[in-house]
């Protein structure tokens, strides 16, 4: 437990950075909606005029290459609003890119460019070269930490967190009926192996993610309807998504995270040689990498965290495994995205995550200037010492409050299999020991004082909020109503005093949190002393987080603790909402049943079943009717207490840090939108400092 002295220091420290931030950092008063790329091009605007940066001595001259007038596809970070803007006159890329052309390396930059490269406006045109440093927490932090910072998909969440903006497609539009959309590629575009992406790479992604005995389909086809959606290549640079009903939020759908395998996309030209419907060989070819079959290596070959030569559209390609203690990449010189006045993106040469053997040692580095740009890690219980870092270590700490969800929730297991089931099962039990938690000691000790002490719910301004009525229900400190509920639905207490299982056996239920979040560490403790001031016997469980997923889908944890930001986004992102597979949810073995298509598992009560149901139908209804399946939703998971918010909007885990020469890195963005903080665009940061960009770290 923090001595009173450091919770005061952490208070009034922690307070002073929210009170910074301007007024302009509010959260979207909106409900997120799925926003269409235009079809036709509007009026055109011109791009705002970018601020002259201090000056610097430049770096070598980039190549450039004149281009003719006409107008492309424009976004800023800050919203979804897009419009036509007119095409830089000139193109230019990185030196290191420069000279591979002219060592004949690389094609010139426009052969690199798509005909009509998107462009991001950025506040600041920038410069290049430089290393961008972050760290990691090892092997199963790898696909988050570095997807996060270099997404890849069709589309990426806009920094207002509202859904989309293209990434690697022209644009999209849904016909009337609402059950076809319709996505123009970019004509000319390249994977960064310099192989064309047409809508052939759309097909052959289609084939591998509906083939069971690959993996099993994702949610924007899982959840399609009857006939599953189809994928129709109309021309090379026109692809169809044709559903059987109307799906409003599809391209929500395409809105990926972390290092995600679920983009409707793939390499056909380098993963075919990996399958065998395409290469006769493929079968003793996985045998000799050291693979059971063909299928097994095909899902290595396709993942780059496993497989730095698979090509991809990201900003930056991976040169290192993410096994390796230092994760490397490197900017991809066929990135279709190009600034303002035709500078290709990124403008940083390099991203560099080194793993950290544990959050204190990264929360250390990144106080004694280390890294660069980080918030996933960065805990609460560091904060004065990142804080008296920030003079010395050339950079500052920002913080984005979330009013979505729990920045602390609880989740019970119902589907475990122990003994203990007897309890956990039973919907009094878990009610019981909700209300025994004392949320806003916890906050005071473990948030500093900040967040509310509420359930895992959207903000109440949100259109899936479910009402006043169940914001607090079950989750207020009551230890006498607790002990008049345990005294009827439990065994009579033991002679230590604590409550047992119905036939008087002992009972003690275990809570499970990941070491990487110290704040879930502090409260899980807390938790387990206000379980047991009601007779519950309670063993905290903390472990590394990779250790904890694998727990959890083998069915062993009774309680687990988790952040739940993603209740704007539930049609999108149910996995900590509803049981979808085995890692996250409230009930692993129901889980585990719908990701297996029903061929594992545990068959759910027709009361989940028909949470599923209502998932289901949820995309082919309108934004209202939505709104109303995701409330009742929200209402059942209550009322029910499968799940219950500690503490939200604190701000705890929307801590961030960025070097003081960091230029275009936005004072805010959203930190519940899906994949943050790409949509804080990485790819558009620069380093003023000339020493940073010629500098190899």
């Amino acid at each position: 437990m923090k001595k009173t002295l450091l919770i005061l220091i952490l208070l009034v420290s922690f307070a002073a950075v929210l009170s910074a931030c301007s007024s302009e950092e509010a959260e979207p008063e909106t409900a997120p909606a799925p926003t269409a790329a235009p079809a036709a091009a509007p009026q055109p605007t011109t791009p705002p005029a970018a601020a002259a940066p201090q000056p610097t001595t430049p770096p070598a001259a980039p190549a450039t290459t004149m281009m003719s007038d006409n107008e492309l596809v424009g976004m800023t970070i800050v919203d979804t609003e897009l419009s036509m803007v007119p095409a830089p006159r000139q193109y230019s890329e990185a030196p290191m890119l420069a000279e591979m052309v002219a060592s004949g390396d690389l094609p010139p930059v426009e052969e690199r460019l798509p005909d009509e490269p998107l462009v991001i406006q950025v506040q600041e045109v920038g410069k290049y070269g430089g290393t961008l440093r972050r760290a990691h927490l090892g092997p199963a932090d790898a696909s988050c930490n570095v997807g996060r910072v270099n997404g890849r998909g069709i589309a990426r969440a806009a920094g207002n967190g509202d859904f989309a903006v293209p990434a690697a497609v022209k644009s999209w539009e849904q016909n009337g009926a609402g059950d076809v959309w319709t996505v123009h590629l970019l004509e000319g575009m390249k994977w960064s192996d310099g192989e064309p992406l047409t809508a052939d790479d759309f097909v052959f992604g289609y084939e591998i993610l509906t083939d069971t005995d690959i993996r099993n389909p994702p949610l924007w086809i899982n959840s399609s309807g009857d006939p599953r959606v189809q994928v129709v290549k109309v021309d090379d640079y026109t692809v169809q998504f044709k559903y059987a009903d109307p799906n409003y939020l599809w391209l929500s759908f395409m809105v990926h995270g972390c290092t995600g395998t679920n983009q409707p996309y793939m390499p056909a030209h380098y993963l075919k040689q990996f399958h065998a419907k395409y290469n006769p060989d493929a079968e003793a070819n996985a045998k000799a990498a050291g693979f059971d079959n063909w299928q097994a290596y095909f899902q290595n070959r396709y993942h780059p965290r496993d497989n730095p030569e698979r090509p991809s559209t990201s900003p930056w390609l991976w040169e290192t495994s993410g096994a390796a203690p230092i994760i490397r990449l490197v900017r991809n010189p066929y990135y279709p995205i190009v600034d303002q006045e035709g500078n290709q993106l990124p403008y940083i040469d390099r991203v560099r995550f080194e793993t950290a053997a544990g959050t204190d040692v990264l929360n250390l580095r990144a106080a004694q200037g280390e890294v660069d740009f980080q918030g996933r890690h960065l805990n609460f219980e560091n904060f004065t010492v990142l804080r008296q870092g920030e003079e010395k270590g050339d950079y500052h700490l920002k913080s984005i409050v979330d009013p979505h969800g729990s920045d602390m929730a609880m989740l019970f297991n119902v589907t475990y299999e122990g003994p203990e089931k007897v309890y956990l099962t039973n919907k009094e039990w878990r009610q019981a020991v909700s209300m025994a938690i004392d949320r806003e000691s916890i906050k005071e000790i473990s948030f500093g004082g900040q967040g509310t002490a509420r359930n895992a719910l959207p903000a109440a301004d949100h259109p899936y909020y479910p009402g006043d009525a169940w914001d607090t229900k079950y989750a207020t400190y009551e230890p006498d109503k607790s002990n008049e509920i345990l005294d009827r639905v439990m065994g009579a207490k033991d002679e230590e005093g604590f409550r047992t299982m119905p036939d008087g056996s002992r009972f003690e239920v275990s809570l499970t949190v990941a070491d990487s979040l110290g704040s879930d560490v502090d409260g899980g403790e807390q938790i387990c002393n206000n379980f047991q001031a009601v007779g519950v016997r309670c063993r905290l469980d903390v472990l590394e987080r990779s250790l904890m997923l694998s727990r959890a889908s083998a069915n062993e944890l009774m309680l687990r603790m988790n952040v739940m930001w993603e209740t704007p986004i539930l049609f999108l992102n149910p996995q900590h909402i509803l049981p979808v597979n085995t890692n996250w949810g409230w009930a692993t073995e129901y889980g585990r049943w719908y990701s297996s298509e029903q061929t594992e598992g545990t068959e759910p009560p027709p009361d989940v079943l028909h949470l599923y149901d209502q998932m289901a139908i949820a995309p082919t209804v309108p934004l209202d009717e939505q709104a109303k399946i995701a409330q009742e939703i929200y209402r059942w998971l209550i009322d029910n207490m499968v799940e219950t918010g500690i503490i939200g909007a604190s701000g705890l885990h929307g801590i961030f840090l960025a070097k003081n020469d960091l230029v275009n890195v936005p004072d805010w963005f959203a930190g519940w939108a899906y994949n943050r903080p790409f949509n804080a665009f990485p790819d558009q940061f620069w380093y003023r400092s000339e020493e940073r960009r010629q500098g190899g770290f």
